[in-house]
């Protein structure tokens, strides 16, 4: 019995206090109007503070330049006309009520990119027995934020958040910043984005003799360069350095001009890339770009050097003998730089051979017969035995024979060496060309190395630098 008292006890008075909850609301807008601003006297204004909270960054469109945030916003204001004594009312001092029962400030995103602030109308606010009133909601945020693509994938970006009033000035509404600083507390960590600081500013805008109140949410973000150091970066440097194969391949393999049109291409496509990743800007170019055009002026050039060496290389197959200053001049010192050796060829011989009868022919234009077997008479030593002996006057009858025997070797030896004359002028042509081209790609290959070195370093080093700098200020 004595449970089933309290439990009636506990209702009754939870009864009772409903009962006075109800009544102090109806007491409360009785004569309310949510459309009127508070004005309790005259010339009074309403001061109302924001503050905020980020919860998460969902996307920054660097194409459309957006910034999309999930915020918490938190607003406060005193509104006059909603006081009473809590004595009166079973000492109730804290309600809660709808939004549409209230006079809210209107809280304007100034770069809002779509029409209303989302969220702002859909829950419930808190009202003490002083007046006081606090409204706090769950928002998703979507401004304008001007894109920087100047350093990127190594950019910071400042998105600046302005809120004010759009129909009261600053006499009427005053809007401030309750914190220095945008929470952070309850902030889920970005994939893509690094908040560095966020800032708040109240600021007054003076028209005349009236202003108009704002509180700026600055956002100082860092971007995670990870992703596009992997994916473009460190890729395009690798592509830019497999053109320094071209260099390398020799002019007989036939494929020195595909890998540099390879080259260019596979940068070209990289670059698309980027170019759908940042926005169009007319004020900068972003230096990954900018890298990208130089890289593919130097795939493009050296595409062009390799065609130049071919011509070079295959100029000895239409005979064109190489100009003495040409050795002299050019030749010479690059040997010595490129460390390719220049070898003579003039004091070789070749040994020409038919049967038993050998010849040496020089480069010189010489013929010497250095051994020739005898030849063999035995037949006209058996017709000399069978025969009566000549006279001593017809013994040149017997030279005749040996004599047009060694004129047709002499015939013979004398069309080899032409031959081998012709090929070894031939040979000469060619490896003069070949060798100059070989000089010529290694020359070629070391300045196009040192230039890409350069211009990596002149452009890259200095953005990171400048990261890390911003980032430890």
């Amino acid at each position: 019995m004595a449970l089933f008292g309290m439990i009636l006890t506990v209702s009754a008075i939870r009864g009772v206090n409903t009962n006075l909850q109800d009544q102090l609301v109806r007491d409360l807008f009785a004569s309310y109007d949510r459309d009127v601003r508070p004005q309790c006297e005259h010339n009074d204004k309403v001061n109302a503070t924001a503050d905020m909270s980020l919860r998460q960054i969902i996307d920054l469109d660097e194409p459309k330049q957006i910034l999309k945030l999930n915020v918490w916003i938190r607003t406060r204001w005193t509104d006059c006309r909603l006081t009473w004594d809590p004595a009166n009312y079973s000492n109730i001092d804290h309600i809660v009520l709808p939004y549409a029962r209230l006079w809210v400030p209107d809280l304007v995103l100034y770069d809002n990119a779509e029409s209303t602030l989302s969220g702002i109308k859909d829950f419930r606010a808190g009202l003490t027995y002083t007046g006081h009133i606090s409204y706090n909601f769950p928002s998703i945020l979507n401004s304008l934020c001007a894109i920087n693509v100047r350093y990127f994938p190594f950019d910071t970006q400042t998105c600046p958040l302005i809120f004010g009033s759009w129909a009261y000035n600053g006499l009427e509404l005053d809007i401030s910043n309750a914190s220095s600083h945008t929470g952070l507390a309850s902030f889920v960590r970005s994939i893509e984005w690094e908040v560095i600081d966020a800032p708040i500013k109240y600021s007054q805008d003076w028209y005349g003799d009236t202003y108009w109140s704002t509180v700026t949410f600055t956002f100082n973000l860092e971007r995670k360069p990870l992703f596009y150091i992997m994916n473009i970066l460190c890729p395009c440097l690798l592509i830019t350095c497999v053109a320094v194969f071209g260099f390398m391949l020799p002019p007989d393999s036939g494929e020195k001009v595909n890998l540099e049109i390879t080259v260019l291409l596979s940068l070209a496509v990289f670059q698309l890339i980027v170019l759908e990743t940042i926005p169009p800007s007319g004020d900068s170019t972003p230096f990954l770009g900018l890298y990208f055009m130089v890289s593919m002026a130097l795939v493009g050039t050296s595409c062009l050097l390799t065609v130049f060496v071919l011509q070079v290389h295959y100029k000895g197959n239409n005979g064109t003998r190489m100009p003495g200053w040409v050795k002299r001049c050019i030749m010479g010192p690059l040997s010595r730089i490129t460390c390719v050796k220049i070898t003579d060829d003039d004091s070789k011989s070749y040994t020409v051979s038919e049967g038993n009868n050998t010849g040496l022919i020089i480069p010189n234009g010489s013929l010497q017969c250095e051994q020739f077997e005898k030849v063999n008479y035995s037949k006209t030593q058996d017709n000399a035995k069978t025969q009566p002996t000549a006279p001593a006057t017809d013994g040149k009858q017997l030279i005749y024979p040996l004599h047009s025997v060694l004129k047709g070797i002499s015939d013979r030896l004398e069309y080899f060496r032409r031959h081998i004359e012709s090929q070894q002028n031939e040979a000469t042509v060619d490896k003069d060309w070949s060798l100059l081209a070989v000089m010529m790609d290694r020359v070629f290959m070391v300045v196009y190395i040192v230039i890409v070195v350069t211009v990596a370093l002149s452009m890259i080093l200095p953005v990171v630098l400048r990261n890390r700098s911003f980032h430890t200020e």
